[in-house]
């Protein structure tokens, strides 16, 4: 047996609550979609040339990009890098003036052109990583430190480690990489063009 007062408070417990409503879901559906393809592309897009030169700086750094020819005289690197690869115009700074020893290089394509890799050290052991490859410097992003000395511009790209310095050789790109600070390495890539 119920009582009146029980009879009227129990049809509350059953009430049905207010539907919240759907766009609020909608709205975070949809923001969670677009985070989602934002992450994707990010994640399978090329990345651009200053990003996969310094990744390989740092990989030499790390020695997993090591030299495949052992040589320390820039002319005799060249040559064995031109054996290895017929047909590639190859070009080695001599950087000694400016206390750098070659300790070697490699063959190494950038994003699927052909290219090289130099490795350089001082004898505080500081890192100058040289890449030339088949290219032009109008395939690099943007950068607003473009410096223009005798007819030619250099293209200073600046990451969280290093400096790169990208400018144009004929049919190939140069680029010098280093920790070392901005104006050093530009005064290098001065040195070598």
């Amino acid at each position: 047996m119920t009582t009146d007062a029980q009879e009227s408070a129990a049809p509350e417990l059953h009430e049905k609550r207010p539907l919240n409503a759907p766009g609020l879901f909608v709205g975070m559906a949809i923001f969670g979609a677009t985070a989602i393809a934002i992450l994707v592309y990010t994640m399978v897009r090329t990345p651009q040339i200053p990003a996969i030169v310094s990744l390989d700086y740092t990989k030499v750094a790390g020695s997993v990009l090591v030299a495949e020819e052992r040589q320390t005289d820039a002319r005799a690197l060249q040559a064995a890098l031109a054996r290895r690869q017929p047909g590639l115009d190859v070009g080695i700074p001599d950087l000694s003036a400016a206390g750098f020893v070659l300790e070697g290089g490699s063959v190494h394509p950038l994003i699927g052109r052909s290219g090289i890799v130099a490795i350089y050290r001082n004898a505080l052991q500081d890192l100058v990583v040289w890449h030339q490859f088949t290219g032009s410097t109008a395939d690099l992003p943007d950068t607003n430190d473009v410096r223009e000395q005798h007819g030619r511009r250099y293209f200073v790209h600046r990451k969280s480690t290093n400096v790169l310095v990208f400018w144009q050789d004929g049919s190939r790109v140069d680029v010098l990489t280093s920790s070392l600070p901005t104006e050093q390495v530009v005064a290098l890539a001065l040195i070598v063009s």
